[in-house]
């Protein structure tokens, strides 16, 4: 999942940020005490790696402090806008929903720690093609003119027939809901004036009937987020995000073989100790082990013969290990 775009309201100094786009790379560029923070905490808050919950003397704005605190779950303070990639497709399956309709995702969260969340493309549809239901009445009308009227059913047959022409005869190119619903209770009300068990007539009703609650379920198929599973499938995947400020425990460059050595020693300065506590936590929160790409950063060596020159095959997979190393590198940098 990937986002796309965020918006703040109702935090701290923010009363609306308006909608903010994001890159691969996003920076906030402004004089100190201009609101950066205050832009930044709240994606944080959205879904936090660690912490990030809500302090209501620091983030609930002071212009209107008393009314959040009576009431934090009517309060948003942060909506974001995701795209599910590849994930729409597996959850298309769940909801019947096409994979286009539900690639963006919107969430909110309100002061209770609470979300709401819902996918602005997928709504069912006010019309649809009418050669479908053309079609089946179409049908219908054959079926019941073959059909053996019973004695009990007097009538029933010319009824149907009548009733179906004039469908028919009123239906465009597209059907609205409203108007669906009005020639889908016709044709019911026919199926429910039908009862003999011999009858011929109502078996073919009953058909027409279960293929109009297919297109009646189209109409009023739930939203993605009243799915059963749904929420348990979403909120796994949504992104967490990492708020980190303490400038002075990170360096602008490291030199790696002191960073493994730090990592393990003991009796180190306060300043030190920080810096290799700071670098411990990014590293794995990234999932990646110092040692590991200090070996990936190293150059060919045959330790059966030093004086071997690697092979095409191992320089490319040198060259391999060095982009990995370097991609590393940046992750725990930034």
């Amino acid at each position: 999942m990937k986002l796309l775009r965020y918006r703040v309201t109702n935090f701290r100094s923010v009363d609306d940020s308006g909608w903010i786009d994001v890159d691969d790379v996003t920076a906030f560029v402004g004089v100190n005490e201009s609101g950066k923070t205050n832009l930044l905490l709240p994606l944080w808050k959205l879904n936090p790696a660690k912490e990030g919950g809500i302090e209501p003397t620091a983030d609930f704005p002071k212009n209107n402090y008393g009314a959040i605190r009576a009431n934090p779950t009517g309060y948003r303070f942060v909506q974001a806008e995701f795209d599910l990639q590849e994930f729409a497709k597996e959850f298309s399956s769940l909801t019947g929903y096409s994979p286009e309709q539900v690639r963006r995702l919107h969430i909110w969260k309100n002061y209770g720690d609470g979300f709401i969340w819902s996918f602005p493309d997928a709504a069912p549809p006010k019309s649809i093609d009418s050669s479908p239901i053309v079609k089946e009445l179409v049908s219908l009308s054959a079926g019941i003119k073959e059909a053996k009227e019973l004695a009990a059913e007097s009538g029933l047959k010319e009824k149907c027939l009548t009733t179906i022409d004039h469908i028919k005869s009123g239906i465009k190119d597209r059907v609205t809901s409203a108007e669906f619903e009005n020639l889908y209770q016709e044709i019911f009300n026919l199926y429910n004036d039908s009862h003999a068990k011999t009858s011929a007539i109502h078996p073919r009703l009953a058909q027409a009937n279960a293929e109009f609650e297919n297109v009646y379920n189209i109409f009023n198929r739930p939203a993605p987020t009243a799915v059963e599973g749904a929420w348990e499938a979403i909120k796994p995947r949504l992104p967490v995000f990492l708020y980190y400020s303490n400038y002075g425990n990170l360096d602008s460059e490291i030199y790696l073989p002191h960073v493994v050595d730090n990592l393990t020693r003991t009796g180190l300065g306060a300043k030190e100790a920080a810096k290799a506590r700071t670098l411990k936590v990014l590293f794995s929160f990234v999932g990646l082990d110092p040692k590991e790409i200090l070996e990936l950063g190293r150059d060919f060596k045959d330790p059966a013969d030093p004086n071997r020159k690697p092979t095409e095959a191992e320089i490319e997979a040198i060259n391999k290990k060095k982009e990995r190393a370097l991609d590393s590198f940046a992750i725990c940098r930034y």
